[in-house]
């Protein structure tokens, strides 16, 4: 609510909203790792809208990914 259309579509937005996504996705037990399929599903709609099937964003979203793991 607080961020403009340029701001959304910032490159720094997307990654942290990636990172946020992929952090909350991610179990941590002892020291191994996984990923809780069914929290994505649930972001699924968020990325939607702020990646909104642009090239450029997603690949925004997959520097954010890459650096996560």
């Amino acid at each position: 609510a607080n961020l403009d259309e340029s701001q959304m579509s910032s490159p720094t937005f997307l990654r942290a909203l990636m990172t946020a996504v992929c952090k909350a996705a991610i179990i941590a037990d002892c020291s191994t790792f996984r990923v809780d399929t069914a929290v994505i599903k649930q972001r699924v709609p968020i990325l939607i809208k702020y990646l909104d099937s642009d090239t450029e964003k997603e690949l925004q979203a997959l520097y954010a990914l890459q650096a996560s793991i």
